[in-house]
């Protein structure tokens, strides 16, 4: 699973074959992951939904 945004832990070994032969990940795939963890984390914190984008106001 790790092979395709991070290509094969060891280069000289054969990649799985089930993975996408160029990493699939950009950095706004990464930016949106972070903002749904951070919006979980503040509903862990206030025990309430919280939305993405009521983090930027934060």
């Amino acid at each position: 699973m790790l092979d395709a945004p991070f290509g094969p832990v060891r280069p000289t070994a054969p990649a799985d074959a089930g993975a996408a032969t160029h990493p699939t990940a950009t950095e706004r795939d990464g930016a949106l992951a972070l903002a749904v963890a951070l919006a979980a984390n503040r509903s862990l914190e206030t025990g309430r939904p919280v939305r993405t984008d009521e983090l930027i106001a934060a």
